[in-house]
C-alpha cells in the first residue's frame, strides 16, 4: 500500500499489483493501481466499533484482551515490567439508584477522562479500558508498586466516588499467561473490596 497526495491535498491510499507479462517477446511487468481509500476507512471504523466502548471511548473487553496479550508478550521477550490494575467502582449502583443513571453516568465519564489525564500526564505507555459495567482496566509498563502509587493517585482524585483496586504484576523471573494476571489483579481487586472498599491491594503472581 502506498498513501499518495492528490491537488487538493486529500491522502489517497493506493494498492500497486504488479504483474509479469511478455511484452512482444520482452519480459515485463503490468502496473495496476487500486484506490482503497474507502475500504481501509471503513475497516479502521469497524475496529473502532470492535475494540472501544461505546459510552466511555476507552477501550472495551475485546480491546484489552488483544493488549495484554500484545503487552505481555513484549514484556515476556523483553524482560520488561508490567503491571495491571483493576478498578472497581464501589458505590456506582448506590449513586444509580440514589441520583439516577444520568448521575452516575456523567460521574463515570468524570472518572475516565481524570484517570486518561492521569495516565497522560506520566510519560509512560499505559492502555486504559472499560471490563466490565463497574470495573475498568489499567495495564502499564510499571513495577507493582509504581501500579499501587498510580491506583491510589486515581483513587484520590475520583471525586464523588470510592474505588477499590487490586494490582498485579510481573518482574523479570515471574512470567504469568493471561489468565494468571488478570486473576491476580481481580482477586487483590475482590479483597479490596471485602476489606471495606476504597482502597488498594497489590497481589504477586
Amino acid at each position: 500500500f502506498n498513501e499518495i497526495s492528490s491537488p487538493d491535498s486529500d491522502f489517497r491510499i493506493i494498492n500497486i499489483h504488479a504483474s509479469p507479462i511478455d511484452w512482444n517477446g520482452n519480459d515485463s511487468v503490468m502496473l495496476t493501481f487500486e484506490d482503497v481509500t474507502s475500504l481501509n476507512k471503513t475497516r479502521e471504523q469497524l475496529r473502532k466499533i470492535l475494540t472501544f466502548e461505546n459510552h466511555t471511548g476507552v477501550l472495551n473487553k475485546r480491546g484489552l484482551e488483544h493488549v495484554i496479550l500484545r503487552d505481555l508478550s513484549n514484556a515476556i521477550k523483553q524482560a520488561g515490567q508490567l503491571s495491571l490494575i483493576m478498578l472497581n467502582i464501589d458505590n456506582l449502583k448506590q449513586i444509580n439508584e440514589d441520583s439516577g443513571f444520568m448521575s452516575g453516568n456523567r460521574l463515570m465519564r468524570d472518572f475516565v477522562r481524570g484517570t486518561q489525564k492521569i495516565l497522560s500526564n506520566r510519560g509512560k505507555n499505559s492502555s486504559f479500558g472499560r471490563w466490565s459495567t463497574h470495573e475498568f482496566m489499567i495495564l502499564s509498563e510499571c513495577s507493582g508498586a509504581a501500579a499501587v502509587v498510580l491506583a491510589n493517585d486515581i483513587r484520590n482524585r475520583a471525586d464523588g466516588m470510592k474505588i477499590s483496586a487490586g494490582v498485579a504484576d510481573i518482574n523479570s523471573e515471574i512470567y504469568p499467561g493471561v489468565n494468571d494476571l488478570i486473576g491476580a489483579a481481580y482477586d487483590a481487586m475482590t479483597q479490596a473490596k471485602k476489606d471495606g472498599g476504597n482502597k488498594t491491594i497489590l497481589a504477586r503472581v
